[in-house]
């Protein structure tokens, strides 16, 4: 497969599964309170081991697990965001300002969202959180992508010396 051929196929991967992560923040936003908070209490019971290695015996609530999944939801959507603007060759800092921008709207989108689902209520503090969880997700991508990028320019160079 040539080189155009593996940047397509991977920049529509990335667009997808960028949709199905949109998609899923913004049910999880549409669920009425009695039913997001059954989910949070099934995630708590799975992830209240681990959780306590951290913050002690006890100390695990539903509130900190909604924070701690509201930090994930947008780091995985700040991470396939800026690979996305990567691949398709928007590689300059002001796209990924643009990338956590773009966060920000969907951040308050989703909060706003949440002011029409049955008691729910839209919080700044949670689009704070997003936002963090997105830039997070860019800042982890942004370096992964500069190590792969290092150590692939030491790979060519140590080739060239060989020869």
């Amino acid at each position: 497969m040539s080189g155009h051929r593996k940047r397509r196929a991977l920049t529509v991967i990335l667009v997808v599964l960028t949709v199905l992560q949109l998609a899923f923040i913004f049910a999880q936003s549409l669920l009425d309170a009695p039913s997001s908070s059954e989910e949070s209490s099934s995630v708590l019971e799975l992830v209240r081991p681990f959780f306590e290695l951290f913050v002690g015996k006890g100390n695990v609530t539903e509130s900190l697990v909604r924070k701690c999944a509201h930090v994930a939801e947008f780091a995985v959507l700040g991470a396939l965001a800026s690979s996305l603007s990567f691949v398709i060759g928007k590689r300059r800092p002001v796209h990924f300002v643009f990338v956590l921008l773009c966060s920000l709207a969907v951040a308050v989108t989703d909060e706003s969202i949440q002011l029409f689902s049955d008691g729910r209520s839209g919080e700044i503090r949670d689009v704070l959180i997003d936002s963090s969880g997105a830039a997070f997700g860019i800042i982890i991508t942004l370096t992964a992508i500069f190590i792969i990028i290092k150590i692939k320019g030491r790979s060519r160079h140590e080739k060239q010396s060989d020869n």
